[in-house]
């Protein structure tokens, strides 16, 4: 709505329920027409169940008139205001929630009305296929389409069973009408078998609008997918993101724009096809995926790829041997973050990373990464100190010890390591001693003086260990408390994000609540 509009509404509804709806509803006439028509059908069928097609007509009509009577806020909105009230009620597309207006034509006729009539309400469209699509479903499908007039489309198709069964005539009206408006494309969403994904052959090759694209497909027939040769013709589309889950496709049999892409997220990808999307894709900024396999042994040659835009690397693996080879082939100039996923990483894999951030001169910022072991601590250290431009780190500690956090608290506070430093972020498995975090930390004065120092630590501990003698391991002493308190009066983000099983806290991040569960359970403690 304009700013400079305002709308009156005088309005005067009774209490729901009242003595004086109730006398209200006696002296309206459409209540008293509609429960003279009930009493009619009734009387003659016996039941509402049972009325004839005039007679479901009349009462409509009926009802209509009750709505209008008795509902005079939403009659009295001009269609405008009502379609936009609509539009902000209607769950997203981004929600994953069933976008669909449908419910809203259900009120009334007046609603009906608005809803249909609003093309900004059909541009989300989330469809499950089931074993058996009737008909009536690709009409009704093909109604939300006509209503979105010529507005961009974002379309969601999954299927609700996948069984052997399901032959290409279930999905073929369906994809067709798809392809009919692909020139309308913004957000495609597709998880259905690889074999559906052969239908997809958009009108005239016209994608240009398209942004976002996901194509996931977990089950499948290695026999349909063989006899359709390529997945998806899309030459002309240059999406932003890329999102697809397609394990063992090649992709030779994808045909689509990748020239422009900025943003790429890929599950089940081997090593070497890593390296082939990097080459595909040269303005690429951001490369997500999850390593599921190799595709040779740890000796395989690749050559070398130096990507000039890449800024962002996201890699997850199941895979036993971290793939060496895949970091030496690289070069990234413009690498800004790097998260090597949440597993354990040996001294070997840091002096990896540390050839690969050396080799592309980059100036990296954010570094996340998995386990690290304290018997590599030394290697740990070494990237660290190589990495002056480090803004953010976050990684998590085994089971042995913690020193390795200890020390680069030590380190950041006293020496030139870091010296960007602005955010930490640790993960413990075992519980901290608090004293040594904060005497590595150093004096009140010292805080106040040293610009090194992140301003900003999180540290995340679970509270479930007890010490031989029955003291609750996790929590602080009273000195600790007080020293934890100058962190905070210096002006630093100092948090305490912690698990405590015997209360489900399930990672509460609030450290003046931490403190006070420290106070009070060394209080119970020491008084018994």
């Amino acid at each position: 709505m304009h700013p400079d509009v305002s709308v009156n509404l005088t309005i005067d509804c009774p209490p729901t329920g009242s003595t004086y709806e109730l006398e209200h509803r006696s002296n309206c006439g459409p209540c008293r027409m509609t429960e003279a028509f009930e009493s009619r059908v009734i009387l003659r069928a016996g039941s509402m169940n049972d009325m004839t097609d005039v007679e479901l007509e009349e009462y409509r009509e009926l009802k209509s008139a009750t709505n209008r009577a008795h509902d005079p806020f939403i009659h009295r909105l001009p269609p405008e205001i009502g379609a936009y009230i609509f539009w902000l009620c209607v769950p997203k597309y981004s929600d994953g929630q069933y976008a669909m207006p449908w419910v809203l034509g259900m009120i009334c006729k007046y609603w009906r009305h608005i809803a249909w009539t609003t093309p900004q309400l059909w541009t989300e469209l989330c469809i499950c296929v089931k074993s058996v699509h009737s008909p009536e479903s690709c009409d009704i499908i093909q109604a939300a389409l006509l209503r979105s007039r010529s507005l961009p489309l974002s379309i969601s198709v999954s299927v609700h069973l996948f069984r052997d069964d399901i032959s290409p005539t279930t999905f073929s009206t369906l994809i067709e009408m798809m392809n009919q408006c692909s020139d309308r494309w913004q957000t495609i969403s597709l998880n259905v078998p690889k074999w559906v994904l052969a239908l997809i052959s958009p009108r005239n090759g016209d994608t240009t609008l398209l942004k976002d694209l996901h194509l996931r497909s977990n089950y499948d027939i290695q026999r349909r997918w063989n006899s359709h040769g390529v997945t998806c013709r899309m030459e002309s589309a240059s999406p932003s993101c890329l999102s697809f889950n397609i394990g063992g496709c090649p992709l030779n049999l994808l045909e689509i724009g990748w020239g422009r892409m900025t943003t790429l997220e890929v599950q089940e990808i081997k090593d070497d096809e890593c390296l082939e999307l990097l080459r595909r894709c040269p303005l690429l900024s951001t490369f997500k995926f999850y390593l599921s396999w190799r595709s040779g042994d740890a000796q395989f040659h690749f050559y070398p790829v130096t990507h000039y835009q890449l800024k962002t690397i996201e890699l997850e693996t199941d895979c036993t041997h971290v793939p060496l080879n895949l970091f030496d082939a690289l070069t990234l100039p413009a690498l800004q973050k790097f998260s090597y996923g949440d597993w354990e990483l040996g001294g070997f894999h840091w002096d990896m990373l540390l050839s690969l951030f050396r080799r592309s001169g980059c100036m990296l910022k954010d570094l996340r990464v998995g386990l690290v072991e304290d018997d590599w601590d030394d290697s740990f250290i070494r990237l660290l100190k190589n990495i002056t431009s480090l803004r953010t780190l976050m990684f998590e500690l085994g089971s042995d010890s913690n020193r390795t956090l200890y020390d680069i608290l030590y380190r950041v506070s006293r020496r030139n390591f870091l010296p960007e430093l602005v955010s930490l972020e640790c993960t413990c498995r075992r519980p901290l001693a608090w004293k040594q975090i904060t005497d590595s930390i150093g004096g009140l004065e010292n805080l106040r003086t040293s610009l090194r120092w992140p301003h900003k630590v999180q540290i995340n501990i679970n509270l479930g260990s007890y010490s031989e003698d029955g003291i609750r391991l996790g929590y602080m002493s009273a000195p600790v408390i007080r020293r934890i308190h100058d962190i905070l009066e210096a002006g630093f983000d100092f948090n305490i994000a912690y698990v405590d099983p015997d209360e489900d806290s399930k990672g509460a991040t609030d450290i003046f609540q931490f403190v006070k569960k420290s106070l009070d359970y060394n209080s119970n403690f020491y008084s018994h």
